[in-house]
């Protein structure tokens, strides 16, 4: 006998939820909403997360030391926008050195 599983919404309990997941603050989460309840939820994150920068983290070595940490990548498209609007006007091409080491300076990091 074949059996149905109806996964609810953890908001309202209405069915035809989906599992939809995120982060905040270095902790992942994830719960069951419906199409309707997953519309407000971005509705309501969008103005945080339209002008935010999305972290790309780089692969973790095979050395099998755990104590280093992975440091997120950061585009020169990024470094380009945080300089431009900061002084640093560099359309095309490489990055400066001064560009670099003025980003690193701003948000420790090592680029």
């Amino acid at each position: 006998m074949a059996q149905t599983i109806t996964i609810t919404d953890d908001l309202d309990g209405k069915p035809n939820a989906e599992k939809v997941s995120f982060s905040f603050d270095g902790t992942d989460y994830w719960l069951d909403l419906t199409p309707e309840n997953k519309k407000k939820l971005e509705a309501a994150l969008s103005p945080f997360i339209d002008p935010a920068v999305e972290l790309k983290n780089t692969k973790k070595s095979n050395t099998g030391d755990s104590a280093k940490a992975t440091r997120p990548k950061v585009s020169a498209k990024v470094i380009r926008a945080w300089g431009n609007q900061n002084g640093y006007v560099t359309e095309r091409g490489p990055l400066p050195q001064e560009l670099k080491d003025a980003y690193n300076t701003q948000f420790g990091t090592s680029v």
